[in-house]
């Protein structure tokens, strides 16, 4: 059962990926201007990143609502996976290190799909790289960063590293904290989590195997960024996402919703 379920969720996802890849060479080669095309591609993205979920069998539970603007969104970070989720919500502009774009296969996507990308080990270009955010934002595009600097294996949210909210300062935009919940028991954790030495094919594999995931997207109330320093704000929003953020449950144990901004809205797939 589980090569059925692994043979038809590739050939769903490839079969994406073939359409991905034909449609973003059109928008990069066809579309000049540089703020339309990267809209047209963080479009492009969510919709095969609906998809995606709707083959992996991914129920998403959020409390996104319409806003007329366009935010900073920074979350926790688990996994490749939370990419797919949260672009499968609303189109979205990606933050990525260059690690993430110098390995193969994840590493074409992201460039593709107009991610802006950060160097997380040096300093150097970190002007240009917050300039390059502030400029996304400014052409009214949701921004998703993940603060941490690395995806974890779920037991805790990390410190958010503060340099990176600098941009939405600049830009004058709001801040919107989200947090990221599997609700699955701990003992399926790894198949969701990918850190550490984890290697992307057999994670990916692992992840194939599953019959349902359940996750839960916690969208808090946006926050003002005027008169306020980048230290401020990023321990706000580290406050707000760890507060919010629930660990996977142990067998036995209920979940409980940690969404404090509205009802829950069900995306079935």
């Amino acid at each position: 059962m589980n090569l059925l379920r692994i043979a038809f969720k590739l050939t769903g996802f490839f079969l994406i990926v073939i359409f991905f890849l034909f449609s973003a060479s059109l928008i990069s080669l066809l579309v000049v201007d540089k703020e339309t095309r990267r809209s047209k591609l963080s479009r492009l993205v969510s919709l095969c990143c609906f998809g995606c979920c709707k083959i992996f069998s991914v129920v998403i539970h959020h409390n996104h609502k319409n806003y007329p603007e366009n935010f900073l969104i920074v979350s926790n970070h688990l996994s490749y996976i939370d990419v797919l989720v949260y672009a499968a919500i609303r189109p979205v502009c990606f933050v990525t290190s260059i690690e993430m774009k110098k390995t193969f296969f994840l590493g074409l996507f992201c460039q593709m799909s107009g991610c802006l990308f950060v160097e997380r080990r040096s300093r150097d270009n970190l002007d240009q790289e917050i300039d390059e955010i502030s400029e996304a934002l400014k052409e009214n595009q949701n921004v998703l960063i993940f603060p941490e600097g690395t995806s974890t294996n779920g037991e805790g949210v990390l410190r958010f590293k503060r340099p990176l909210f600098k941009s939405v300062i600049n830009a004058k935009k709001r801040l919107l904290p989200a947090t990221i919940i599997y609700q699955e028991d701990v003992k399926l954790r790894d198949s969701l989590c990918w850190y550490g030495d984890m290697t992307f094919f057999s994670h990916f594999i692992n992840f194939l195997k599953r019959k349902k995931t359940s996750v839960l997207i916690s969208y808090s109330t946006p926050l003002p960024t005027f008169c306020q320093s980048t230290q401020e704000l990023s321990e706000l929003a580290h406050y707000i996402v760890k507060s919010n953020y629930r660990g996977f449950f142990n067998e036995g144990q209920t979940t409980s919703s940690s969404a404090n901004s509205g009802s829950l809205l069900p995306i079935h797939f």
